[in-house]
């Protein structure tokens, strides 16, 4: 009778352990490599996002200084009170897109999907020749004020007020 030979695999816990080991520095891999993706991709979001604000930003308070110096030069060609909210009409020609309305003038610029909203209440003999009551932004298509913004509070809490025109 013929020897028969028994082949014998010894699989142990080790072996196991290491398949084990291998599977889940994969799975965590692929999980780390999604993840990345996703960082990135809400990274790149943020930073269209923050570009496209500061643009419109930019553009509002560019808008915003040609008022002030249309409002200086009003206000030293005046020569009254009455005088000079006469001459607060030449706001309207810097471009179309002012709006005076007694003595409030308001714009608004658009720029990709962002809105600002400003409107200025324009003063006689202050710190200012204006004081800004509205800086809202807003997405373009929407129409509540939920991204209002305040800047430099009034000390008497009355409304926000720009540095602008401090001579």
């Amino acid at each position: 009778m013929a020897k028969r030979t028994k082949l014998n695999m010894n699989v142990g816990i080790i072996s196991f352990m290491v398949i084990f080991i291998i599977l889940c520095l994969v799975t965590f891999a692929l999980l780390s490599i999604v993840s990345a993706k996703n960082n990135m991709r809400s990274a790149e979001n943020y930073a269209n996002h923050a570009s496209y604000y500061y643009t419109i930003e930019n553009m509002a308070n560019e808008e915003l200084e040609k008022i002030d110096t249309q409002l200086k030069a009003d206000h030293s060609a005046s020569s009254s009170r009455d005088d000079y909210f006469d001459r607060i009409k030449n706001v309207q020609n810097i471009n179309g897109n002012i709006i005076l309305s007694g003595h409030t003038i308001s714009y608004e610029i658009t720029y990709r999907e962002t809105k600002i909203s400003v409107s200025l209440e324009v003063l006689y003999h202050a710190k200012t020749y204006y004081k800004i009551t509205k800086w809202e932004s807003r997405a373009a298509d929407e129409k509540s004020n939920s991204g209002s913004v305040n800047i430099y509070p009034d000390s008497d809490d009355s409304g926000t007020t720009e540095v602008w025109g401090n001579d």
